[in-house]
């Protein structure tokens, strides 16, 4: 074997070694960059009105991780003397791209639902990346949510 040939075999070892390594490397960093989120409740309300109920929820979401994520649904829920009480709000566009917050302001109808004067509620926040849960306090409001509405706030 002469000298030029050992050269190219080794250079060709070390590049196979550093083109799998990195290729490796790639792998993990793309498999740990995720969506970390955290919700903060800025406010909770219901108002009932004859025999429906809403819930009008104002949070903020913060995502600390290295990817983003879009919300496709908000998931709300609370029990009632045993029973299970159960709305899904779907979202068309609301993404959190990472490091970075946006506010969200969601209403939710529960009909057939006479609500108490504090209600705790489940929330579960659905995303690309898997499912955030948190709770909200609502107190009974004695205005009509009906201005309040779906806003994304940037």
């Amino acid at each position: 074997m002469t000298s030029l040939e050992i050269i190219s075999l080794l250079l060709g070892i070390i590049g196979t070694v550093t083109g799998v390594f990195s290729t490796f490397l790639h792998y993990w960093k793309t498999r740990e960059e995720k969506p970390i989120l955290n919700v903060e409740v800025l406010e909770c309300r219901h108002y009932c009105h004859q025999k429906e109920c809403q819930l009008g929820l104002e949070f903020l979401i913060k995502n600390t991780g290295d990817r983003a994520t879009w919300v496709t649904s908000i998931e709300a829920s609370f029990t009632d003397r045993g029973k299970i009480y159960n709305q899904l709000n779907y979202v068309e566009t609301c993404v959190v791209v990472a490091h970075a917050s946006i506010r969200v302001r969601e209403l939710f109808s529960f009909p057939n639902v006479l609500m108490k004067e504090r209600s705790t509620f489940k929330l579960k926040l659905n995303h690309t990346h898997g499912v955030f849960p948190f709770q909200a306090e609502s107190t009974k409001s004695d205005k009509h949510l009906s201005d309040w509405g779906r806003k994304i706030i940037f």
